[in-house]
């Protein structure tokens, strides 16, 4: 229950962060992306 509700929070904050101003929204989503993109080739070796 508790993870729908921290999605369901993320949601609601992403969704309220794209309302008030567009570009900066678009322009951190991608900037966590490739974060994410650079942490994702350690995931394997960590949880093998």
């Amino acid at each position: 229950m508790d993870v729908v509700i921290s999605y369901a929070l993320a949601i609601g904050v992403l969704a309220w962060s794209y309302s008030k101003d567009k570009s900066k929204t678009r322009q951190g989503l991608k900037k966590a992306w490739k974060a994410f993109e650079n942490i994702l080739p350690l995931l394997p070796s960590c949880c093998s």
